[in-house]
Order: structure tokens, then C-alpha cells, then sequence
């Protein structure tokens, strides 16, 4: 891919990230854990994993996760956990690289399953690093934390049977307006995600675009749009109902009718790390059961 930058030079020091892991995903940290350790990378866990492994450094915060300065971020969950990790890597380099507890792992993409295989790879700084994009919400106080997403951007109405109205803006000229549920903007990262599941097309993570999906739209007319990604995009919401809901990845907050909600890409962009064998064309093929027709078996 044209924003992928190849590394070659062994980690000295990790760090790992994680949510309260079940008592079955405790292995896992373990293997980890022992694998990096043999090959004599020092490692740094966080506070939620550091109680686990009490004997290893831990660490809390942002600043002193920078201070440490790890050359790589192991997360130890779903592609919620890597989200999250997002506000403790937020304006730096480093890269961070996902190993897949959950579900499907887009993000976090590296299968339990072939840890014995990943950790030399990552031991021996075999992989390359992708720069992708972020968007940044521009509201009245929006309180969850860093307004960044890496996957997407979302307005919906509240608790009510009554659709809402929404008038979108582009670059500052009226584009279109929606009687709907609600509205998604995703990056090419979360293209697979929530925008996915309305009928947004997937793109692929390299591509300078936003995709903007419509929710349950009552415009039969209407369908997702796909806008340059230096668009400035401005919201006008209104309904029945008095206040709406907006979300940044996992983090949420309801917002009157009226407020001001501005988007844009963020000048930093998250260092995605990859195994050199990882092809998004095959992520798909997995991910998404492409191509898994009994027509197509040799």
C-alpha cells in the first residue's frame, strides 16, 4: 500500500494494553508474555494486564507510557480494545498492533491461533506500519475523552419513534438533507464497520476518501456518498424529540437539537502495525466469507 512504511529493526521494548480478561483469555497473555520475554524484549504492562503479571513494569497513563518509550503496542482484545487504546497513543508514532480476542478483528488481526507463529515475526520486527486516517469532532464540550475516531463518526436520534432531519453541509455548501435515524461518517479503516452493517460500501484502508451512510433513510432515493477526505462536513439537526446522540468509535454523548457539530479528518493518523504477510484482500476473504461457495472448490 502506498502510506505503508516497512520496519526492520527488532522491538526492544513493548508494551501491551488490554481490558479485565476472562479467566480462558489468561493463556494468551501468558504466551505472550513469555514469548517476547525469551527473546529478550523488556516489556511494559498496563494497569488492567499488570495485575496478572504483578512482577513486570506497569503503566497508567499516556505520559508515562511516553515515557517509557516502547518501539511497539501490543493490544490483547477485539478491535474495541485497539480503539480504545487510541487516547494513549494519540499525537506520536508509535505503532500499535492488534492480537485478536474477539469476534471478527479487522483491527486487531492477528488470531490466537497463530501466536506461535506471530510472536518471532513481531520478535524479529517483521512488519509493516500503515498510516490511516482520523476524523475530529468539533462540538459543545464533547466529555468521553479525546473527540478522535479511527473508525467512525455517528448522529442518531434518541428514545423516540420519530425520525430526525439532517442537513448535511460539505465544504460549507448545502449537499443534501435526510429524513432518517441517523447518519454515519467512517474512515476507509471503519468502512467495515457500523457503515458496513447499513449498506455503506467497504473501501480500502488506503484510499483518501469518507463514506457518508444514512440510517434506516425514508428517502428511497438517498444512498451512501463517498466525499475527498480534507471535506469540512457541518451538521443541522432537528426532530420531534429535544436532543440527539453522537458517538466517536465507542465513546458517546446526547447533545441538544441545535449545537453545532462540525468534522474533518485530524492532522494525526494512527501508526497501524501489520505482519508483512497480512493482505487486506484476504482480510476480506476471511472477515466476510468471500468466495467460500462450494462452486469454487477444487
Amino acid at each position: 500500500m502506498p502510506n505503508s512504511t516497512l520496519n526492520n529493526m527488532p522491538p526492544k521494548r513493548i508494551a501491551l494494553f488490554g481490558k479485565p480478561l476472562k479467566s480462558a483469555e489468561l493463556p494468551v497473555l501468558t504466551a505472550v508474555i513469555d514469548g517476547l520475554l525469551q527473546k529478550g524484549i523488556l516489556l511494559n504492562l498496563h494497569t488492567i494486564l499488570g495485575k496478572h503479571h504483578p512482577s513486570l513494569p506497569h503503566w497508567h497513563s499516556a505520559a508515562e507510557l511516553a515515557d517509557w518509550q516502547p518501539d511497539l503496542l501490543l493490544t490483547l482484545g477485539g478491535d474495541g480494545t485497539l480503539l480504545e487504546v487510541i487516547q494513549y497513543v494519540y499525537g506520536t508514532q508509535l505503532p500499535v498492533l492488534g492480537i485478536n480476542l474477539g469476534r471478527l478483528g479487522f483491527l486487531a488481526s492477528i488470531a490466537r491461533a497463530d501466536l506461535p507463529t506471530a510472536l518471532p515475526l513481531i520478535a524479529a520486527g517483521d512488519w509493516k506500519t500503515e498510516q490511516r486516517v482520523t476524523l475530529r469532532l468539533h462540538a459543545p464540550d464533547f466529555s468521553p475523552g479525546l473527540p478522535v475516531a479511527l473508525n467512525d463518526f455517528t448522529l442518531h436520534k434518541r428514545a423516540t419513534g420519530s425520525m430526525i432531519q439532517i442537513r448535511l453541509e460539505i465544504d460549507g455548501e448545502r449537499a443534501i438533507e435526510y429524513w432518517a435515524d441517523g447518519l454515519i461518517v467512517s474512515t476507509p479503516t471503519g468502512s467495515t464497520a457500523y457503515s458496513l452493517s447499513c449498506g455503506g460500501p467497504i473501501v480500502f484502508p488506503d484510499s483518501d476518501v469518507l463514506v457518508i451512510t444514512p440510517v434506516a433513510p425514508h428517502n428511497l432515493s438517498v444512498r451512501p456518498l463517498i466525499v475527498p477526505a480534507n471535506a469540512r462536513l457541518n451538521f443541522f439537526v432537528s426532530g420531534r424529540g429535544k436532543n440527539l446522540t453522537l458517538s466517536l468509535d465507542s465513546r458517546y454523548q446526547v447533545m441538544e437539537y441545535g449545537a453545532e457539530v462540525r468534522l474533518a479528518t485530524d492532522k494525526w493518523k494512527l501508526s497501524l502495525a501489520r505482519l508483512h504477510a497480512e493482505k487486506f484482500s484476504d482480510t476480506l476473504s476471511e472477515k466476510l466469507l468471500w468466495g467460500k461457495d462450494n462452486r469454487n472448490a477444487p
